[in-house]
């Protein structure tokens, strides 16, 4: 009987993972036509989430084939439950893998430098020159842009990865960037449409606009918190003598309760120092100072930028750097 029970279970596997090298098959050829060719950033974002969940179903099967099921046939208790322990590993290998990858995803992105940002929309402006036919790369022919054969997708699709190895092809491209005819075709218009200024005005002005209003809305609202730090330190400071007298007590007479006061104010995040005289007020305002300016600058900081676009732009002529998240510091 278990002879029996293993051959299905074998079964149900071999069928499970024949339709997983299907979907992985299917994947991988839309996958070629989106990092191949030109696409949308709706298209790009659907890409990666049928990736996190690829690799969900991917981990999934594993956990099943080399965990779940031998354990099965060791212990009573795992098979009388093997139905719902089968779809509770499979919900938390699918979430472990959505959530993993996209922090992966989120971490590298942050720890990229300018400059590395800055090549990388080089990069993607010549794949999408070159896919439009305006920039040629070499001898090579990358066919019809309506039907490219599938070497020509492979090569664009590697093309950034090959391009980021060689720091010579980095430097011969961004002279390029400002070429009429690159700007052109990365707006989409026509080589013969009146020149950059009309794709500047029509792609990247309104990017420009829309990061500049997002900016300048969360820096008057970083400068106004910050400008009102007296305010709050001498509201604090209030704040401070009125608990301390409902304990009837004053900054004086307090010293002797000072680690619990300070323990207590360090749960309100203010950064005092172990040995604060509770009558000390420089130290408190510059405790509330440092808490008032952290809390500006994360806010600051983790404002998003009101487009769809990266956060990140570039000067098309190469002369200035790229505009980035806000320091944290």
């Amino acid at each position: 009987m278990q002879h029996t029970i293993t051959r299905s279970h074998a079964f149900v596997m071999l069928v499970l993972t024949t339709l997983y090298l299907l979907l992985e098959l299917s994947f991988n050829a839309r996958l070629l036509d989106i990092v191949g060719g030109l696409s949308t950033p709706d298209e790009i974002e659907g890409i990666q989430k049928w990736g996190r969940a690829i690799s969900g179903i991917a981990l999934t099967l594993a956990i099943w084939g080399a965990v779940l099921l031998p354990a099965s046939y060791r212990h009573p208790l795992i098979k009388k439950r093997l139905v719902v322990l089968l779809i509770a590993t499979a919900a938390g290998c699918l979430a472990t893998a959505w959530i993993l990858e996209k922090r992966l995803i989120d971490r590298l992105v942050d720890n990229s430098t300018g400059p590395d940002r800055r090549t990388a929309v080089h990069l993607r402006v010549a794949v999408i020159a070159a896919l439009r036919g305006t920039l040629p790369i070499g001898d090579l022919d990358l066919g019809d842009p309506n039907v490219r054969p599938p070497a020509a997708k492979a090569f664009l699709a590697i093309f950034p990865a090959l391009a980021l190895s060689n720091p010579i092809i980095g430097q011969r491209l961004e002279p390029l960037i400002g070429d009429p005819r690159i700007l052109a075709a990365v707006s989409g218009s026509s080589v013969l449409d009146p020149g950059p200024v009309s794709a500047w005005r029509r792609t990247f002005l309104p990017l420009f606009s829309n990061l500049k209003e997002s900016y300048d809305a969360s820096s008057q609202s970083y400068k106004q918190t910050i400008s009102n730090i007296s305010i709050l330190q001498s509201e604090k400071w209030a704040d401070y003598l009125a608990q301390l007298r409902t304990y009837g007590l004053t900054p004086t007479t307090a010293r002797l309760r000072a680690a619990e006061i300070i323990f207590q104010l360090r749960k309100k995040d203010l950064n005092i120092p172990s040995n604060w005289d509770p009558s000390d007020q420089a130290t408190f305002f510059d405790a509330i100072a440092d808490r008032t300016r952290r809390m500006a600058a994360s806010v600051f900081a983790a404002q998003p930028p009101r487009c769809s676009e990266p956060p990140f732009l570039l000067n098309l002529n190469g002369r200035n750097s790229v505009l980035i998240r806000p320091s944290r510091t």
